[in-house]
């Protein structure tokens, strides 16, 4: 998966969740996109999806990913 797809993906979830949940969602795209994410600058990524603050929260969910499943 390239860095735009990701992005494109990463956008889709931050502006289908409600305003309240979107670190719950970036979260949750971190977890399920960890494989993918690995090697890849997570800010640069935020960026593309033109949410720039994001990237320290998809790196903790990048981190997460090996102890956690989604239910």
């Amino acid at each position: 998966m390239t860095e735009d797809q990701l992005a494109r993906k990463l956008s889709q979830a931050y502006l289908a969740a409600p305003n309240r949940d979107k670190a719950l969602h970036v979260m949750l795209f971190a977890i399920k996109y960890a494989n993918a994410l690995q090697g890849r600058n997570a800010h640069y990524i935020c960026e593309l999806a033109e949410i720039p603050k994001w990237g320290p929260q998809i790196n903790l969910g990048r981190k997460l990913a090996d102890h956690v499943t989604i239910k």
